[in-house]
């Protein structure tokens, strides 16, 4: 373990070699570590990390989100991007296409907000809306809600 580092290590599950993870977004909600791949999402909890068979082949995960109760997800699949919600347990519930950009990171905070390689985007009812300026427009790397504030970090 490196200096400075306390704690356990937890390996993500053994999966077969077409399943090994390649992890592309974390999100620490619900008293859990959850960790989206290109093979699917894992829940890692304080002994134990666990792939969750509904969110097998269901493509890419590139982006989490928290949600009351659970969380949002946004994955591809065949080139189509989809945002969906994830309960809790790790079951996979409704679903929406996303064709706005796409997602980096997902928050909601009295709205829903998706950081896109292009810009930031809220959703207006069942519109996408970019919310930056051309003149601030970019790949919205994070979102973060601090103190009652949205804070954005942007990669120009």
């Amino acid at each position: 373990m490196a200096s400075g580092l306390s704690g356990h290590l937890r390996p993500l599950p053994d999966l077969p070699d077409s399943h090994r993870p390649d992890v592309k977004s974390f999100l620490c909600h619900l008293g859990a570590i959850w960790a989206g791949s290109r093979q699917g999402l894992y829940r890692v909890g304080p002994e134990t990390a666990t792939f969750l068979p509904d969110w097998r082949d269901l493509g890419e995960i590139m982006a989490l989100g928290p949600a009351p109760g659970g969380l949002r997800v946004a994955h591809r699949q065949c080139g189509v991007w989809f945002l969906s919600a994830c309960a809790a347990n790790g079951r996979r519930g409704k679903f929406s296409l996303f064709d706005a950009d796409e997602p980096s990171c997902l928050l909601e905070n009295r709205a829903f907000w998706v950081g896109g390689k292009q810009n930031l985007y809220r959703l207006d009812g069942s519109a996408w809306t970019p919310v930056l300026p051309d003149s601030l427009a970019g790949h919205v790397d994070w979102l973060r809600e601090i103190d009652g504030h949205l804070w954005v970090a942007l990669l120009k």
